[in-house]
């Protein structure tokens, strides 16, 4: 069960674990989202000791939820701390963090009231035969971006999204995210920047997240970032 943020100072000041900080974590602090968000940590780490600091560091940064990347054999303490399993990568390396736990300290942030209409229209998509792709409207081309377009994709975000965990409206965090390996893939309409799509690849993790698919309302309905 998890603990409102009020409740929270109680368990930390009853908890005896070593503390730690976020870097010796490697913890990433959301403070848009107000989460926490661990990308998976050493084996051999105690869960027990992991959740203690984690409540720790929420409560220090006034998180409300915890998000964990935990290997499967470590699912079992974690839930006995509170945490809740959300997803998992199926047939990834079990000997790597590939089972998604989520903590809510803000018990209302992890309930939906609208959970049978969410869950109707992922069983109605599985029904759904799978679509042809679309051609691309006529003067419309697709390609791989390239770091000299960090400015283009961070205007285009910024016009797309109103609020976002991440300074994608900077062009310096794109560019970082480029030597970080990710990749961006974009539509040019009469050589402007239109729509894009990019992808987030983990090796450590063998894992990789599509993700920041975005596109100008007068170009949508073409299924430009499929």
């Amino acid at each position: 069960m998890n603990v409102p943020q009020r409740d929270l100072e109680k368990r930390v000041k009853s908890s005896s674990a070593k503390r730690v900080n976020l870097s010796e974590l490697n913890v990433i602090t959301d403070h848009i989202n107000r989460r926490l968000i661990l990308n998976g940590y050493p084996e051999g780490t105690d869960p027990t000791w992991l959740a203690d600091n984690l409540f720790f560091l929420a409560h220090e940064s006034y998180a409300e939820k915890i998000w964990v990347w935990a290997r499967p054999d470590d699912v079992r303490a974690f839930c006995l701390q509170g945490f809740n399993v959300e997803g998992e990568l199926l047939g990834a390396d079990s000997s790597l963090p590939t089972v998604s736990l989520a903590y809510f300290i803000e018990t209302a942030r992890g309930e939906s009231k609208t959970l049978t209409l969410e869950n109707d229209i992922l069983l109605s998509i599985e029904d759904r035969p799978v679509k042809k792709m679309r051609d691309l409207p006529l003067g419309m081309t697709i390609s791989i971006l390239e770091p000299e377009h960090c400015r283009l994709i961070a205007h285009l975000l910024d016009k797309v999204f109103e609020t976002y965990p991440t300074p994608v409206e900077n062009p310096e965090y794109i560019c970082k995210l480029f030597e970080q390996g990710c990749l961006f893939a974009g539509a040019f309409c009469e050589g402007k920047l239109v729509s894009l799509a990019a992808a987030y690849p983990d090796e450590e993790l063998l894992r990789c997240e599509l993700t920041d698919c975005a596109t100008l309302p007068d170009y949508r309905g073409h299924s430009l970032t499929e």
